[in-house]
Order: structure tokens, then sequence, then C-alpha cells
């Protein structure tokens, strides 16, 4: 604590400093005055904790130095020095709430007692003060909490709208007469955000409070680069202007908001608390950045019904394209359908449910198609995201299909490194089930392929179709049962997985030249 002493006698001064045990009570004397004026001067320069003041001094006297300083600043203590001739003065200094006096001459056990009683009192009321403040922090967190709460479990949750006296009485809010709207401020460009989402938060929630400066309330919610904004204002304010400056201003801080794009999108306003419950008008305002442009305030506005954009024959293409593996098929279809998706000014929240659609039918043909492993890749909630974030209708769809193509052209390149695998279990399952009857969507099932794919695939690595191949090894053991068994014919028969004698013997001679028993004479 900083002590100033003011006397006009150097030597008092003097006196007091040296009887002071200033280390232990933790205080040092930062000078000395010796007139009213020096004394007024030193205290609104430096503020001290403490002044020890004469009563009678040139100039200003001590009291009227006291009295002057209390008008101006507050939390200084002072102790009086003053004799028994000067008791009209202590009374005075009485009235003006000074409780600590020495009197002439000084003493060092009463200096050292009475600044020691200040010490404890200024710290008992620096402790009070600091136990009220983290008080007050504790009250307005659980305030803001509760007013988030709100947000996300009643608006956000789309529970049925609540009355304003219940809403203030539920969670702190202070709602009054006046226009009641949702706001939903959005942040495109998170993708590369590498920053400090604290500050980043702090920024932002001051900003909330410097431009919605005498509205009733407001409160906010973060969810998922979305700030959603509960507003209730005077009926002579316009909103507006106000969120206009918050997005102004968050454009003028490029240090922390350098890359993003925000966007403002509003609900319908109302006279009363049920305006806060538009998530799906503020959904449709945010929506049409994509197609009128970010970094605005967007008012809602009824639009015309509109159906979602139809996928058509897209849907059937998309699909065949899959079971064959036709990557060209499946980049013509995708640039294909941004063309017709813009043949029609489609709304922004269009273009979203568009991409949803088509993103579905995708993993739909993945599942179909028996591709498991395409999983591992890419992710629905994980794709939806980034498409969000994408700011307008062009780069919504470019994402969109650039990701469907580069996640399919993995999946083939996948499944060709694995092919040899699953052609050798294919053939192991043919050598040890020739006699039974298999199908080509029997042994695709088997490996985990579609059947088109796998058929493509079984050519490619042996030479042979899977007709061709079951033919053969059919046949070869057919020869050999001929010349190492006395089974007959028909057993032989049977024996290969065929049904039906003159269906075998047609098939081992188109093969061999020779009929069944033919082939025996020759090798007996």
């Amino acid at each position: 604590m900083k002590v100033l002493i003011a006397d006009d006698e150097i030597s008092i001064c003097r006196l007091i400093k040296h009887l002071g045990d200033w280390e232990s009570l933790g205080m040092e004397v930062i000078g000395f005055a010796h007139d009213g004026e020096a004394a007024l001067s030193m205290m609104r320069a430096n503020c001290p904790d403490i002044v020890i003041t004469d009563i009678r001094m040139p100039g200003f006297n001590g009291l009227e130095v006291i009295s002057q300083i209390k008008k101006e600043m507050r939390g200084m203590d002072f102790v009086v020095v003053s004799g028994f001739r000067q008791f009209e003065y202590a009374q005075e200094a009485l009235r003006q709430g000074v409780s600590n006096f020495l009197l002439k001459p000084i003493s060092g056990t009463e200096l050292n007692h009475t600044l020691e009683k200040i010490r404890q009192r200024r710290s008992q009321k620096h402790e009070q003060l600091g136990r009220d403040l983290r008080l007050k922090e504790i009250e307005q967190k659980e305030k803001w909490r509760r007013k988030k709460e709100f947000i996300l479990a009643e608006v956000v949750g789309a529970s049925a709208p609540w009355d304003a006296k219940d809403i203030n009485e539920a969670f702190h809010y202070q709602f009054k007469p006046g226009f009641f709207q949702l706001a939903m401020l959005k942040f495109d460009g998170l993708l590369v955000f590498g920053g400090d989402s604290a500050h980043f938060h702090d920024k932002v929630e001051r900003l909330l409070a410097e431009c919605l400066e005498g509205v009733h309330d407001y409160g906010y919610a973060y969810q998922q680069g979305c700030y959603y904004l509960a507003l209730n204002y005077p009926q002579g304010m316009e909103i507006k202007p106000r969120l206009k400056a918050i997005l102004e201003s968050l454009r003028e801080d490029s240090d922390v908001f350098k890359g993003f794009f925000a966007t403002i999108g509003l609900g319908k306003k109302a006279a009363d608390a049920a305006g806060l419950f538009d998530v799906p008008g503020a959904l449709q305002s945010l929506g049409q950045r994509l197609v009128l442009g970010q970094s605005q305030v967007i008012d809602y506005q009824p639009l015309a019904v509109k159906e979602e954009i139809a996928l058509g024959p897209f849907s059937n293409g998309l699909l065949a394209a899959i079971e064959k593996n036709g990557m060209d098929a499946l980049k013509s279809l995708l640039d294909g359908l941004k063309e017709t998706a813009f043949s029609g000014s489609p709304t922004g929240n269009q273009i979203l449910k568009l991409a949803e659609d088509v993103l579905d039918l995708y993993l739909l043909g993945l599942k179909k198609y028996a591709f498991q492993h395409s999983q591992k890749g890419l992710s629905r909630e994980g794709l939806l995201w980034e498409i969000d974030q994408q700011g307008n209708a062009k780069k919504v769809l470019d994402h969109l299909c650039q990701s469907i193509t580069q996640d399919f052209s993995r999946i083939l390149k996948a499944v060709g490194s694995a092919g040899r695998k699953p052609i050798t279990q294919a053939k192991k399952y043919i050598e040890n089930n020739y006699h039974a009857p298999i199908t080509l969507e029997q042994l695709s099932q088997e490996v985990g392929f579609s059947t088109a794919y796998f058929g493509t695939l079984f050519k490619q690595e042996t030479g042979e179709s899977f007709t061709e191949y079951l033919f053969r090894i059919r046949m070869e053991e057919a020869k050999r049962m001929l010349r190492d068994t006395d089974d007959a014919v028909s057993q032989i028969c049977q024996g290969v997985g065929y049904s039906d004698p003159k269906h075998f013997n047609k098939g081992f001679k188109k093969m061999t030249g020779l009929t069944p028993r033919e082939y025996r004479k020759l090798y007996a």
C-alpha cells in the first residue's frame, strides 16, 4: 500500500517515516507534502492508499484537503494528526468520515497500531469485495447459462412457444413489450479455421454486447458454426442497422475473422415471444445467402412454395454407375446434375436439400452393391457440415460432386488393389463346391462385391468368365473320375454338378471331342 505524509514541518514528516514499521505492514512511503496544494497535487498524481495529514497546513488545511479529494476519488484512508487544542477540527474530521486520529506528540506504537487497523480493515474489505465479485461473476455465468439453455433446449429444440413472462421467470431474461425476433449469425469458412476458438467467441460476444446495447434484452447460443440470437427490442427501434454493425465489425477485425464470411438470417418479427421460436423462418433467410450472397443481413421474406428439385432419371443412372463401377458415367451424371439444379431459379434451401438427397442416394448405392469398406472414407454428417460451409450454391454442388467423385475413385482403387485376394477366395469356393449349383450372384455375395463388378474382375484376373471357369473345373473333374473310378457315367454327371445327363454329355464332348464312354475306353 502507498502512503503519503502531509505536514508543514519537515521534521514531523521524517519522524513519522522513521516511526512506521512499513515493511512488515506491507506499506511504502511515496513522499512528503508540506502544504495543502502540494498534498492535493500528489494525491491526484499518485492515488495513495493512506494519507497521514496534519490539520493545520499552509494553503488548504488538512480537513479541506480531505473534503476536496473525497469529491474527486474514493478509496483513500486518512489518518489525521491533531493536538488537544484542535478538538473542534477533530469533530469536523469525524463528520467527514475520518476515524483514524493520532495525537501529538506522535508515538510509534500508536502510529503502527493505527496503520495495522487500517491494513486489516482494507484487507477485509478487499476480501469481501473479492467474494462479492466472485458471487456476481457466478450469478452472471448462471444467468447466461440459463439464457443459452432456453435457446438450445426450447428454441433450437423446437418446443412450443413460451409466454415472455414465463421465459423471464424460468431463464433470467428481462423481456418487455416490444418486438421479438430470432436472428441466426452464420459463419462460413470454418473448414480452414486454425485459431483460438475461445478468443474467437470472446470477440463475437463482445461485439454482440456493444451493438445490441439499448435493446430490452437478448440471449445467444452457439451451435455448429452458427449463433442463435433471441432479440427483444422497443417498437421504435430499427434492429437491422445494429445487426449490420456486427457484420461490419467482423469484417474489420481481420486478425481474428480472416477468411470467414458472416451472414445474418432473420426470422419473422412478432409482437410476442412466439417470434423467438421461428427457426424455420430464420433458416430460410439464412439459406438464401447461397443465391443472394454472403456478408449481409437477410430479412425474412415469404417464398413461393416450391417442390424439391426432382432427381428424375439421375437416381437410376447413379445406381447403375455404382453397380457397374462406371467412373465416367458417374462424373457425367454429376455434371448434368449441376446444370439441372440451376435451371429453375432454386432457393438456397432447395440446393442444400438437393445436395443431401444426392449424398443419401450415393451412400444407398454403395450399401446396395456391397461396397462395405467404402464407409471408411466419406462420412454423411461430415460432408453435410462441409457443404454447409461453402457459402454459395455453386460451391455447394461443386464440393458435393468433387467429394463423391474422389470417394468413388478411392473405392475402385481399393477394390482393384484387393482384387486378387477375392479371386483366390472365389476359385477355392468353386473347387470345393463345383458339385453343387453355383451362380455368379451367389459367388459375388460370398466375396463381398457387386455381381456386375465381380464378373468383370473375375474375367480380368483369370482370363475366363465365371461360367467358362466353372465349366472347365467340372469337366476336368469328370475326366479324372472317368479315368480313375468305376463310377457310372450317371453318377459322375451328378458328382460334378449336372442334373441333366444329356446336358453333361453335350458339354463333355464339346470340350474333349469324345463322349464320356468313348473317353473312358480310350484311357482305360
